[in-house]
């Protein structure tokens, strides 16, 4: 989705000059149309729409933003699991007898490295999708010497670390569709429509009220802007300013690089 995929600053321009130009226009109608019928009334009731419309668009505010921060939270979760998978992957390789350990090991310590990697990687670039490729290639090259190792003693030991191995690759699969699980668009359209729909409709009073010009609409339409940014941003996790931490994965690396 072009969101996603547009640089933060594009976004918050078009919402902005969205925005600020349906404040800009329902204030000039507001002042026309007072201008041709002078005895419209403008009294408490003309208070009430602008009110409930601003009053749903927090409740979608909110809504979409307990989402997107639930998603984030998830994201950040599954990095600390893969970061223990690895670490026990990496302990019971250590405990076979096969001369497979050795290449089992490397091959470990190359993947974390390009796990690491990847994520530093928009998710939609070409770079992400080569670092893929290399991981699953490496993940091969892990289940063809796990395999010769089985075969040649089938101890416990090995069998433990077929688990543990399964449930890391599994976890990369889980990361990977955890981006590609966003938000549909449309929630940002309907938070769009909205925010145009209650701004445009508290500045379409203030004109027939004849209030000095559309400024405080105008800061209204930029606040809501910088929210919907940051929850877009809050729920692309592999660019922008708000970025899943690789701590987990770091420290694993440096744990059995230490070894």
């Amino acid at each position: 989705m072009w969101i996603y995929k547009a640089p933060l600053w594009g976004v918050l321009l078009m919402v902005t000059l969205i925005l600020q130009g349906a404040a800009l226009a329902a204030y000039w109608i507001g002042a026309k149309y007072r201008e041709r019928h002078p005895n419209t009334d403008v009294g408490a009731a003309t208070e009430f729409i602008p009110s409930t419309i601003l009053g749903i668009l927090a409740l979608m505010i909110g809504f979409t933003f307990s989402l997107a921060s639930g998603r984030y939270e998830h994201r950040r979760q599954l990095v600390v699991d893969e970061a223990n998978e690895l670490t026990t992957s990496y302990e019971r390789a250590w405990l076979i007898k096969s001369d497979e350990r050795k290449e089992i090991i490397r091959l470990l310590r190359v993947y974390v490295d390009e796990r690491i990697n990847q994520y530093q990687e928009p998710f939609f670039s070409e770079r992400f999708r080569e670092l893929e490729a290399r991981l699953s290639s490496i993940e091969n090259q892990i289940w063809t010497s796990v395999r010769r190792a089985v075969h040649e003693n089938g101890a416990i030991f090995e069998n433990a670390l077929v688990a543990s191995l399964d449930d890391l690759f599994d976890l990369r699969m889980s990361r990977n569709f955890a981006l590609i699980k966003t938000l549909p668009q449309a929630v940002y359209w309907a938070i769009i429509l909205i925010a145009v729909a209650g701004v445009g409709t508290y500045n379409f009073n203030r004109g027939l009220r004849k209030n000095q010009g559309p400024g405080a609409a105008g800061t209204l339409a930029l606040l809501l802007s910088i929210i919907l940014v940051m929850i877009v941003d809050l729920d692309r996790p592999t660019s922008g300013a708000i970025r899943i931490s690789q701590d987990a994965l770091i420290a694993a690396r440096e744990s059995i690089n230490r070894e």
